[in-house]
């Protein structure tokens, strides 16, 4: 019966684990959660500040050393603060009211006077309050009406000169005067001439800004009701001079300043001055050694105080821990979703905490070295090698887990250096730098170029810091961008000593090392071009086919090739086991043996392959490749052979004794090498092998492999899977290439086929 399978989904980026990574997967999360939280205490180890201390000291006490801020501290600048809030006292005005009921209290006062003093000249009867009729009459109405005593010119006068004209003219003018408002001395509010007043009408929601020099005082105010009276009467000196007298005399300062409206409004607007702290820098002396503590000192010292507090020291210790633990969880969803395999892999798991807890604590020791009194404490943080852990794992995992890294890296940097606000931002661009400057490096002297590539990046990240701070070169940071070259350059170095060590301890493929293995005077490659030359050359040709297929497809070229060379090194030790190692007139060993036998020395070349693998520890995703580039498939030559032999006693063999034990490629790459094991061997049994011919054999290997559903753990895709046959193809069509035949070298065509009918064709013999 044919094998069906449902459609292979195209979208799904990861699908779910299956197979020995499933079984992985749930064998070890508690190893995977063991690392991760190992890591997270030490990332907060690192990361979080020792406690601060200081020495208890009062005013009075003289230090016998200096006493240095333990801590980057803000405190309340008391003086620069209260002369602010004095700064905006001074700047609102005076309060004065203005009372305009007054006014019209002082123009009835005035009607009632002239009215009674009226009512004498034409009554001739003495006015309420006088004795006779007559002047003495009039100048006791001005006393008791109005409160003022004629002077001596004036005295005497006659009823008659208070007319309603002069009531009249004396009002209007009073009015004029006194509705603009008069000060009592204007040079008691301050030599200023052009200062400013708020003038403020009592019982409306009217308030006006006048400058001092605008307003009358009252020596002024006498002076225009001067020339009022004589504008009023130029010809009359009698009325002109009562109505002089009546008005100097009545006039009063209306603008009467009010001490308490004035207070409230100094202080509302003091209010809003913010108070004004200034930074103590750590490190700084905040006493000399040999100076007395002064009360000046105090505010230092208790702001200090409260950040040495253990209560305070416990929040920022829990605050810390809180946003490590928040970024580990966002790195470990990345790892789950988009990387999942990096969690199937204890030891990938560890060297990527590795990575992380070694990065920091280079961090924290360059930080540790550098701090001496002679270079300023913003520049220190350039110097740290921030970018090694993302270079690291550029080249031990992918540029994908990389990224990630960086960013995470970056940010608790940033958290261990809080002084230093764009460090996280610094970080960030030194770390992507050092991803992309190592991303296609194939010699280990390629890195100290990378290390000079990340120190000229972050020197220029540098300066830009500077710059957007106005302190580019300024005496105090003079260091920066020096320091943030030689971060870049001690990252190479890092990176260059760490790499051999951990390339050998955690056993993983770098392109470097990949080139390495890929050098054919290897001793592997050259035991097995003396013992197996049949299978030296087949892994030599499908490593070309598979190097252009993983291309197609953005898979590691240099792994798939690699990978080739060493996928059959188990064969060479019973070469003449295998059909492209056996030569003419040998005979086919199989022939002697039954198709059960066959079969265990056959599988056998997979432990042996690995064995010799380990031997020569070669790294582990060269070793997955030995046994999952058979996967699980039939060895469908002694399967068959078994099924004729047993056909008579009607006990057909079962099937999955004659599979190889798996597992399944578990790797795009590993898929590639399965297709091009199987595709490079069946083109060796095909006659007349044109284009079309090896593209028909092709995609009838592809589909065979596919449907027995071989490539289900490997993510390979359809359109993937199109892309590797058409590789396939054209890789095959410059190997079985065309000659024109020479004369006198034609060769007479065997009699007798090069294979025997009993002997298995290569591609059934793999």
């Amino acid at each position: 019966m044919a094998k069906t399978r449902p459609p292979l989904r195209l979208l799904q980026r990861n699908p779910p684990l299956a197979g020995p990574d499933a079984a992985r997967l749930r064998a070890t999360p508690w190893r995977i959660a063991l690392v991760a939280a190992f890591a997270l205490a030490f990332c907060m180890i690192l990361v979080i500040p020792h406690p601060a201390t200081l020495p208890a000291l009062k005013v009075g006490d003289t230090p016998l050393t200096d006493v240095v801020a333990p801590s980057t501290v803000s405190l309340i600048d008391r003086s620069a603060t209260d002369a602010a809030r004095a700064q905006a006292k001074a700047q609102v005005p005076l309060v004065h009211d203005l009372a305009p009921a007054d006014i019209d209290r002082l123009e009835q006062r005035i009607h009632d006077a002239f009215t009674s003093i009226r009512a004498v000249r034409f009554s001739g009867a003495p006015a309420p309050g006088a004795e006779a009729a007559g002047p003495p009459a009039v100048d006791e109405l001005l006393r008791t009406r109005l409160g003022i005593l004629p002077p001596r010119d004036l005295a005497g006068v006659a009823p008659r000169q208070f007319t309603r004209q002069l009531e009249r003219e004396l009002v209007s003018a009073l009015r004029l005067v006194l509705e603009r408002g008069v000060l009592f001395d204007r040079d008691d509010l301050g030599t200023n001439r052009h200062a400013e007043i708020l003038v403020r009408t009592v019982g409306e929601p009217r308030e006006s800004y006048m400058r001092l020099r605008d307003l009358p005082d009252l020596p002024a105010a006498r002076t225009t009701m001067a020339q009022l009276a004589m504008q009023a009467y130029p010809q009359d000196d009698v009325a002109r001079g009562l109505m002089t007298f009546l008005g100097q005399s009545l006039l009063y300062a209306n603008l009467v300043e009010n001490p308490v409206e004035t207070a409230l409004r100094r202080e509302a607007e003091a209010s809003r001055v913010p108070a004004l702290y200034r930074e103590i820098q750590r490190g700084e002396v905040i006493i000399p050694a040999g100076t007395q503590v002064l009360r000046a000192h105090e505010d230092t010292l208790k702001a200090l105080a409260v950040e040495a507090d253990w209560v305070t020291y416990a929040k920022r210790v829990a605050g810390l821990a809180l946003l490590c633990a928040m970024i580990f969880h966002v790195f470990f969803l990345d790892l789950r979703i988009v990387q999942s395999r990096v969690l199937t892999d204890l030891p990938r798991a560890l060297l990527t905490a590795l990575v992380l807890v070694g990065t920091l604590a280079l961090c924290r020791l360059t930080l540790f070295l550098l701090d001496f009194k002679a270079v300023d404490s913003l520049a220190v943080p350039y110097a740290v090698p921030i970018a090694a852990g993302a270079m690291l794992l550029t080249l031990l995992l992918s540029v994908r887990t990389a990224l990630v890294f960086s960013m995470m890296a970056s940010i608790l940097l940033g958290l261990m250096v809080p002084d230093a606000p764009l460090l996280t931002l610094y970080g960030f661009v030194a770390s992507l730098t050092g991803v992309f400057a190592v991303v296609n490096v194939q010699r280990r002297s390629q890195l100290a170029r990378a290390g000079l590539w990340v120190g000229f990046i972050s020197a220029g990240v540098a300066a830009g810091i500077d710059l957007q701070q106005a302190a580019l070169w300024t005496p105090g940071r003079l260091y920066d961008l020096p320091f943030a070259f030689a971060g870049g350059l001690l990252s190479g170095i890092v990176v260059s000593a760490a790499l051999p060590v951990m390339e050998l301890v955690f056993n993983v493929p770098t392109n470097i090392r990949l080139l390495e293995l890929s050098d054919l005077n290897h001793a592997l490659l050259r035991r097995l071009l003396e013992r197996a030359p049949g299978t030296y050359h087949h892994s030599m040709i499908m490593s070309n086919m598979a190097e252009q297929a993983a291309k197609e497809i953005g898979e590691n070229a240099l792994l798939a090739r690699v990978g080739c060379y060493y996928h059959d090194i188990g064969k060479m030790l019973k070469p003449a086991y295998f059909i492209e190692n056996q030569w003419g007139g040998e005979g086919n060993v199989h022939d002697s043996l039954t198709p059960s036998m066959s079969r265990l020395v056959l599988i056998s070349h997979v432990k042996d392959g690995i064995d010799l693998a380990r031997k020569y520890k070669l790294p582990q995703e060269i070793i997955d490749v030995i046994p999952q580039h058979h996967g699980t498939r039939v060895i469908n030559y002694f399967y068959a052979k078994a099924k004729e032999a047993q056909a008579a006693d009607n006990r057909p063999p079962e099937e999955d004794t004659f599979r190889y034990p798996g597992p399944k490629p578990q790797t795009k790459v590993a898929g590639i090498i399965m297709l091009a094991d199987t595709v490079e061997a069946s083109s060796r049994v095909l006659e007349d092998p044109s284009p079309s011919r090896i593209a028909t054999l092709v995609d009838k290997v592809v589909n065979t492999i596919y449907l027995d559903q071989q490539l289900d753990e490997c993510d390979l895709t359809l359109k993937e899977l199109r892309l590797i046959a058409n590789a396939f193809v054209k890789a095959l069509t410059g190997t079985f290439h065309h000659r024109i035949q020479y004369p006198g070298m034609a060769i007479p065509h065997p009699t007798a086929h090069a294979n025997p009918p009993d002997q298995p064709p290569a591609a059934l013999s793999h």
